[in-house]
């Protein structure tokens, strides 16, 4: 029995050297590509230049840098931001937010169990997975921190109030880095500790005797509330929208946390990784039943991502927005793999196992890599067409690509423009002097592309004026009656000063 990571190797550095290499694989991407990224970018350089004192602005309206949240993960970027290629800057946060989530599985593992099973492989397809695509790494951030902080609480021989303020301190950061990672710090560590008394009440209170009797139940149980609070108050705004509606039990069956970026391409990696999760957590109850029905400490990681599990099949208008059926059934497949990788397998059968799902997540690396190359093309059109953008100017954006993970493209031809590309999606405050019309300030806060309003506000004249268009997505064959009038527009009063097979740029005639 057993067959650690360790025996596989020979050396305790195996699983630190094979998340590293991890990392490095999506850092050698050709291309990266994720939803929220090139808006995550985005923000960072108006952080920036808010900081030199630049402010972003057109035709009496600006962009509120006041009204940005500062994450843990924006402190790389801001130095960064101007200096590499957007492009560059996306896979090198992408790679280090997979090194950070691997290295919080490892030590939360770790805390449990020195030895570790070929079962901890399968943190390594998680992070690299759909909430990676999202473009979530604030959160992710987040949650490697927690699982770090989580490890070192448990690793703790006695808790004193030294170890109580470093736990406080650990929430803040957790929070900084993303406002759900604190929450989930203290979900983890109230867990433990409710788990821990309920297998040595005499131990677990020789571990809480430096502080008073009463403390020890009164800090497990707050935790897990204001765990449970916090997160579900956390996401209480709606800045996000869906690309397609939730189907939280059949996404749990079907692993949608590991998919990538085409669910029927993707049907062998889940179906393969979905059973090694089910053959490896069957065994492990079924060992478990067979042998002893005790709790034992790392239960805690199980019982977590059950709650998790429970969590994510809750949908309200809020889940939907908020991917928080995605986020929670992800985080419970990394506590789940975290609590397999202490659990004892026959050798042959977990090395065969461990085997299997590295060989797997290989040819999936290799597959993510190639789809999003295929994407660069329009991401460069992106770039390129904003070179041609005003000094100054207010551009207005009209997406026709229907591809979810082109929501934010926009984003990439904000990135250096000094004047406002004006679009909700990128979830910019805007503000003005005097307030513009109602159906323009109803565009500014609506994550939605909702472009019909603009040939109307050019042909009436309307302020403020629309000094450029920027059209992203194939024209060709674009037969809407809405793009008819526009296009219509664009050719009587603007002139084209870009165009490729996906990004277009009119320019308004005159001075």
């Amino acid at each position: 029995m057993g067959g650690g990571l360790k025996d596989v190797s020979g050396k305790r550095w195996f699983i630190p050297a094979l998340l590293l290499a991890n990392s490095l694989c999506v850092l050698s991407f050709r291309h990266f590509v994720s939803l929220d990224g090139p808006m995550h970018l985005l923000h960072a350089a108006v952080l920036r230049d808010a900081w030199s004192g630049k402010i972003r602005a057109a035709e009496g309206m600006w962009v509120d840098a006041r009204s940005l949240d500062l994450n843990l993960g924006d402190l790389l970027l801001i130095p960064l931001s101007g200096v590499l290629h957007p492009f560059a800057l996306h896979t090198l946060l992408a790679a280090l937010v997979v090194l950070c989530v691997c290295i919080g599985a490892w030590r939360l593992s770790r805390a449990y169990a020195v030895a570790l099973n070929a079962a901890w492989l399968l943190v390594l397809p998680c992070a690299i997975g759909f909430t990676l695509l999202l473009g979530l790494f604030h959160f992710m951030i987040a949650t490697g921190i927690a699982f770090v902080l989580c490890g070192w609480w448990v690793s703790r021989p006695s808790v004193r109030w030294r170890e109580v303020l470093l736990l406080m301190l650990g929430c803040a950061l957790g929070t900084f880095a993303h406002k759900a990672g604190g929450a989930l710090l203290l979900l983890l560590v109230g867990l433990h500790e409710m788990v821990l008394r309920m297998c040595d009440a005499t131990a677990w209170r020789s571990r809480w005797a430096s502080l008073p009797t009463r403390a020890a139940p009164f800090l497990a149980t707050i935790t897990v509330l204001a765990g449970l609070t916090l997160l579900a108050s956390r996401f209480s705004t709606s800045p996000v929208h869906p690309h397609e509606p939730h189907r939280p039990f059949w996404e749990l069956i079907t692993l949608r946390p590991l998919l990538l970026v085409d669910s029927h391409a993707e049907y062998p990696f889940r179906i393969a990784l979905g059973a090694a999760f089910i053959s490896l957590l069957g065994y492990a109850l079924w060992q478990r039943g067979r042998t002893s029905l005790k709790v034992a400490p790392p239960d805690a990681l199980l019982l977590a991502g059950t709650l998790l599990l429970l969590a994510s099949l809750i949908r309200t208008p809020k889940t939907e927005l908020l991917y928080i059926t995605d986020r929670a059934q992800w985080l419970a497949l990394l506590l789940i793999s975290c609590w397999l990788s202490v659990q004892r397998f026959p050798r042959t059968f977990i090395h065969v196992v461990g085997l299997c799902i590295v060989a797997l997540h290989a040819v999936r690396l290799i597959y993510i890599e190639r789809r999003m190359h295929g994407m660069e093309e329009r991401d460069l059109a992106v770039m390129a067409a904003a070179r041609s953008l005003e000094p100054d100017a207010l551009v207005v954006p009209v997406v026709l690509d229907d591809d979810w993970l082109a929501r934010h493209l926009t984003a990439y031809a904000a990135i250096d423009h000094d004047g406002l590309l004006f679009t909700g999606r990128d979830h910019l405050w805007i503000t003005w002097d005097s307030p513009p019309s109602g159906y323009l300030r109803h565009y500014i806060f609506s994550p939605e592309n909702r472009w019909g309003w603009i040939g109307t506000h050019i042909e009436k004249g309307y302020a403020p004026e629309v000094r450029q268009v920027l059209v992203l997505g194939a024209i060709d064959g674009t037969r809407s009656a809405e793009w008819l009038a526009l296009d219509t527009v664009l050719q009587e009063r603007y002139r084209q000063v870009h165009g490729s097979g996906y990004a277009h740029l009119w320019s308004l005639e005159g001075p």
